[in-house]
């Protein structure tokens, strides 16, 4: 298994198949990936460490609420539903994330922000 780095932490891609992909993602204190949404797959997390924050919205990105991601909990985003999980503590939040639909490619995403850490 290969570990990728970002910015804002790193994961790795535990399983690849055609219509499924499981990735570890651990995220650096006060880091996040950008706010987003997938055309073609959903995605549900779950936090194995730590304790993160998940900006959601099922359609309108300018109007989301934010939910409190702790170890043991998981979250279900579907597929054209704005997210984005954020790490606001001091230690790094480890999520399992199970991609599923008709396409789990890293091409298959609209960003619109990113998190800046405030």
């Amino acid at each position: 298994m290969t570990t990728i780095s970002k910015p804002w932490g790193s994961f790795t891609n535990i399983l690849d198949e055609e219509y499924t992909k499981v990735k570890k993602i651990v995220i650096k204190p006060d880091q996040s990936p950008s706010y987003q949404y997938h055309f073609k797959r959903s995605e549900i997390w779950f936090c194995s460490k730590g304790e993160c924050e998940i900006k959601y919205s099922p359609s309108n990105p300018d109007n989301f609420t934010v939910f409190t991601l702790k170890t043991d909990d998981n979250f279900h985003v579907k597929a054209n539903e704005w997210h984005q999980v954020y790490n606001t503590t001091k230690e790094p939040c480890h999520i399992i994330e199970i991609q599923y639909g008709e396409e789990t490619t890293e091409d298959d995403i609209e960003r619109l922000e990113y998190y800046d850490g405030e």
